[in-house]
């Protein structure tokens, strides 16, 4: 038995994603908790995608499958600045994991201000 202390216990962070019931906001795969230390070098838990390697709060799936059409439509591009890898196949999927991930929070606060508007 270890006498590690931790921040966030594993137990506690899979509790969150599990209620929370989100996806990955870049690739749209399963949150778990991933052991870490945080900015005091104190362990813990954070959720995180081990498919795409990020550290991840997740969002919902409908905001991940909407996100990730704007971006391969190219009607939302978060990251301008990062050029689209037309014939670079390889690179292709982290472009728009990236784009995806940039995209996610836009298309949550556009949902979140519809229904807002909707119930008044």
């Amino acid at each position: 038995m270890s006498d590690t202390k931790y921040q966030t216990t594993e137990a506690q962070c899979l509790a969150v994603i599990n209620k929370n019931g989100c996806v990955c906001s870049g690739c749209g795969g399963e949150l778990s908790p991933i052991e870490t230390v945080n900015n005091s070098d104190e362990p813990t838990f954070w959720s995180g995608c081990e498919k795409c390697g990020r550290f991840d709060s997740g969002v919902p799936g409908v905001v991940f499958k909407i996100a990730r059409r704007m971006v391969e439509e190219h009607r939302l591009i978060p990251y301008s600045h990062i050029q689209e890898p037309y014939n670079q196949p390889s690179e292709m999927e982290y472009w728009k994991i990236t784009q995806t991930h940039g995209a996610s929070p836009i298309v949550a606060t556009v949902l979140r201000l519809k229904s807002e508007l909707e119930e008044k």
